[in-house]
């Protein structure tokens, strides 16, 4: 779809003046546009003077239809009458106005529509209104210029009130085979879009997935449509939509998850969330994140390294139960374990049936476990941080900031994000290959919207 969207000024639609006693009639930039571009929509916009001329004797449709039947063309012609302008000279009240016209088109017709504005015709408020609108808007319009056929010279000659429309253009010059197009594009510098270009930069480096997707779908006129795909693997993978983000990546041969099992990707794909999030100062959202982070991790750990499956052991209401952990010697074992850290915070009991949780697995990993005091003591560091901040976190409504983390716990932040890759590096996670994951989608991200 192309559309035209023209101011009518009061030279159109043909310019005539005199020059040396000869009259010369030509194309007035609104004609001249249509002659040489075929549209299929044109928008004429009148303010209160030209509509009594339009309403008079309807000489601009009727010139254009004219030359319509010439080219054997037909294009629609849409007029905007602004009975209430009697300010044409205003620049600020149009660019609101044509703006919003334009915008409509769009609306209409899609962002594929192909946009073209005469900045020829109409005053100079409406003309710089639409220079400025080409220059800035985020959506890809075309500004169209036309010279003056006579260079200035030429004493007009025109009468506005008694306009011979047919004879204008049975005389108009511009009829003939050999006339040349006077029309320039102008090459105006986007400059509202290399703004937004860097804005969309800076949402990228802030991991403002959401908002980069919804800028670059509304720019996608401009844009490459792979860059709106890369926009939506970022915002689906920020929200841990792996089933989404795999098949994106999968359509497109990329190759930014380090880890594609099932259990595995998960896991390292959370704690990289993590580590966003504690880099936003996303504090609050961080702290939620402890203890599911210790619960599939440590599940993992008694899975991987110990062989221990603690599933096997839970009923339908995911309890972990005495008469199954019975049922064999690792089960025994554990109820061993178990049994005696429940005597030890309560004197004379023994574990009873509860639901699995990261307490247990990291009670058991305590025992089981005797090289690797590092790992240990990162667990229970975590542990300690979880049961300090996680209940504030998820039950109070509260503002978690790093001061308040460094005084109600032992250790800075940091201490807590390297006690979280001494977990992940126990379970084989290459933390110092792929640990900035997302700065490498980041960049590459960013290269391709430069490359526009």
């Amino acid at each position: 779809m192309k559309v035209l969207f023209t101011p009518i000024g009061k030279t159109d639609p043909m310019s005539i003046s005199e020059r040396d006693t000869h009259l010369n009639i030509y194309d007035a930039s609104m004609m001249h546009i249509c002659r040489f571009y075929d549209f299929d929509k044109v928008i004429m916009y009148m303010s209160k003077e030209i509509c009594e001329f339009d309403e008079k004797d309807n000489r601009y449709e009727i010139a254009l239809n004219f030359l319509m039947k010439y080219k054997g063309k037909s294009c629609e012609i849409e007029k905007i009458r602004n009975k209430e302008d009697t300010n044409p000279h205003l620049f600020d009240k149009y660019y609101d106005e044509f703006e919003s016209i334009i915008k409509a088109q769009i609306d209409e017709y899609g962002n594929d529509t192909e946009i073209y504005v005469n900045v020829s015709s109409g005053t100079p408020g409406m003309k710089m209104a639409l220079t400025f609108i080409s220059a800035l808007s985020k959506y890809c319009i075309t500004a169209l210029q036309v010279s003056d056929p006579n260079r200035g010279r030429g004493q007009r000659k025109d009468d506005l009130e008694d306009y011979d429309v047919e004879g204008y253009w049975e005389d108009n010059e511009d009829n003939s085979l050999s006339t040349s197009e006077r029309i320039a594009v102008i090459k105006t510098p986007n400059m509202q879009f290399r703004i937004q270009k860097e804005s969309l930069l800076t949402m990228i480096d802030n991991y403002e997935y959401n908002a980069a997707y919804n800028f670059i779908k509304d720019a996608s006129a401009r844009l490459d449509p792979s860059l709106l795909e890369l926009a939506e693997f970022a915002k689906e993978r920020y929200a841990l939509n792996k089933n989404k983000y795999l098949k994106i990546q999968k359509n497109n041969n990329w190759d930014f998850i380090p880890y594609k099992q099932d259990g595995r990707i998960e896991l390292f794909e959370f704690a990289l969330l993590m580590d966003i999030k504690a880099q936003k100062k996303e504090l609050l959202d961080f702290c939620r994140c402890v203890t599911p982070f210790l619960y599939q991790s440590t599940m993992m750990i008694l899975k991987d390294i110990f062989k221990i499956d603690l599933e096997q052991y839970t009923d339908y209401n995911g309890k972990l139960t005495r008469s199954k952990l019975q049922n064999d010697q690792t089960g025994i074992k554990i109820l061993r374990i178990l049994d005696d850290s429940y005597s030890s915070y309560y004197s004379n009991r023994v574990y009873v049936d509860t639901h699995l949780t990261q307490a247990q697995c990291i009670n058991i990993i305590n025992r089981l476990e005797t090289d690797n005091r590092k790992l240990i003591n990162a667990l229970s560091d975590m542990d300690e941080f979880r049961q300090e901040l996680r209940n504030q976190a998820s039950h109070e409504i509260v503002c978690i900031t790093q001061e308040y983390i460094e005084k109600t716990v032992k250790h800075p932040l940091s201490y807590y994000l390297n006690c979280m890759k001494t977990i992940l590096k126990s379970l084989n996670y290459d933390i110092t290959n792929n640990w900035d994951s997302y700065l490498k989608m980041n960049q590459y991200i960013k290269d391709k919207i430069k490359e526009v």
